[in-house]
C-alpha cells in the first residue's frame, strides 16, 4: 500500500493529562484522521503480521531559497542540495503516522520491523505532503545486524 497525504506533516505532539483522562492535541487527531480517511479509501487491506514502512516527507522550501525577478521560482544553485532540519522530526512523524495507520493498514504498530524515513525540500513542480509505503515485511540484507552493531556472545 502507498499513500500520498497533502500538505505539511504534523508530529506527535504530547499527550496532555487532564483529570486522569489523556487528551491528544487538535492538531496531531486531526492530522491523524486526514492520514487514516486517505489510507481507508485507498487501501482498506488489512496486512496481519510483520511490516516494513517507508516514509518520505516533501518540505515546502523557504521563501529565501528561490531567486527573484526573472529568475522568481528558481532554486538558487546554494540551495538545492541543503538538508530539511526544520521541525517536526522524523521521529514525531513516523509516531504520527504509525498510530494513524494502527488497525487501518496492520494490525498493530509494534509489528513495524523495519523503517525508512526521509526529509527533503520539495522542488519546482513537486507536491508537499508525505508518501507513505506499508508492506508485509521480508527477511533479507536490510535485515541483518550491521558489523558494527553486533554484540560479542558470551
Amino acid at each position: 500500500m502507498t499513500i500520498f497525504v497533502p500538505g505539511p506533516p504534523v508530529g506527535k505532539q504530547s499527550v496532555r493529562v487532564n483529570n486522569g483522562h489523556a487528551h491528544i492535541p487538535r492538531k496531531t487527531r486531526s492530522y491523524m484522521k486526514l492520514v487514516t480517511s486517505i489510507a481507508r479509501v485507498q487501501h482498506p487491506e488489512l496486512i496481519k503480521g510483520a511490516f516494513c514502512m517507508v516514509i518520505s516527507e516533501y518540505r515546502q522550501r523557504p521563501q529565501y531559497h528561490f531567486g527573484t525577478g526573472k529568475n522568481a521560482g528558481i532554486v538558487k544553485e546554494r540551495y538545492r542540495d541543503v538538508f530539511c532540519i526544520t521541525k517536526p522530526d522524523v521521529s514525531n512523524v513516523q509516531k504520527t503516522v504509525e498510530d494513524a495507520l494502527n488497525k487501518v493498514a496492520y494490525t498493530d504498530d509494534s509489528a513495524n520491523v523495519h523503517h525508512i524515513h526521509t526529509k527533503r525540500y520539495a522542488n519546482p513542480g513537486e507536491r508537499v505532503g508525505i508518501y507513505v509505503t506499508v508492506e508485509p515485511a521480508e527477511l533479507g540484507p536490510e535485515h541483518t545486524l550491521r558489523p558494527e552493531h553486533r554484540q560479542e556472545e558470551k
